[in-house]
């Protein structure tokens, strides 16, 4: 999932091109956040491995 401060037109589907499975940006609806990290919790171990990046 992307997390990003970038809210334009079109940047959801320009991180979801470049292979995000999805995206948020800030300033964070908590319950939105929480939402779609338990989507992404119940992938497969490989898709979350492949998906999420923390820095």
């Amino acid at each position: 999932m992307a997390i990003s401060s970038f809210a334009m037109k079109g940047d959801k589907e320009r991180f979801i091109k470049a292979g995000f499975n999805d995206y948020i940006s800030k300033p964070l609806d908590v319950s939105e956040f929480i939402k779609k990290v338990k989507n992404i919790v119940l992938m497969s171990n490989e898709a979350v491995s492949r998906y999420c990046i923390f820095t």
